[in-house]
């Protein structure tokens, strides 16, 4: 049995099957229920001394916001990851803030999801777009302090939160350009995987062929 971290697993399925294969450093970044990364230096995944690199969603964006699940206060994942955008979005409908996510959840607030959300967003609820682009916001932000510190060519993209599509992405990207040095953006790219949802399950598969066949 061999055990890897899902982002990690994401990671590895980049650059063995994706978009990250002919590069030495670059990110992979895991949006879903939560916020995760991968990183790869010099052509080597980076895992820290102890083991628990890539944890971006646990960096701090506002040091006075609600307390995530690490126990610490505002933390990317409290405004950006798949739960942080359904409890925000859960606030809106309570509050009466959107009529047309509270019809696709038919009332029932504790059921809603992030799907939900970017449904909502893809028929235009302002509401929707508007917890949508201040999550790409808050993750492009966190994004530059990576990139600024770590120089690397690409970010790939992938998770389940991708599905909100274009207004994520496009938030994301103007975040980044905006924080991220000049000297360093201009080299960079910032990508969506296209590896498909179940990445982190080939990643994983992935991990144990290398063991066997090495």
């Amino acid at each position: 049995v061999y055990i890897e971290d899902c982002s990690r697993a994401m990671g590895l399925a980049e650059l063995w099957l994706g978009k990250g294969g002919d590069l030495d450093d670059f990110l992979v970044l895991d949006l879903g229920y939560g916020i995760g990364m991968a990183v790869f230096l010099n052509g080597e995944l980076y895992t820290g001394s102890g083991y628990k690199s890539g944890e971006i969603g646990h960096t701090v964006v506002d040091k006075d916001g609600p307390v995530c699940t690490c126990g610490k206060k505002g933390c990317l994942e409290v405004y950006a990851s798949g739960r942080g955008i359904a409890r925000i979005a859960s606030d809106g409908v309570m509050s009466n803030q959107s009529g047309i996510l509270k019809e696709l959840i038919h009332g029932d607030v504790k059921s809603l999801t992030a799907q939900d959300v970017a449904l909502a967003a893809s028929m235009n609820d302002e509401h929707s777009l508007q917890i949508i682009g201040a999550a790409g916001e808050y993750i492009g932000t966190a994004l530059s302090n990576v990139v600024n510190i770590l120089n690397p060519k690409k970010i790939i993209i992938g998770g389940g939160l991708t599905g909100a599509g274009k207004p994520l992405f496009d938030s994301i990207s103007e975040a980044l350009q905006t924080h991220t040095m000049k000297e360093i953006m201009a080299d960079l790219k910032l990508e969506q995987s296209d590896l498909g949802v179940d990445i982190s399950a080939r990643g994983s598969a992935l991990v144990a062929m290398e063991h066997v066949f090495a």
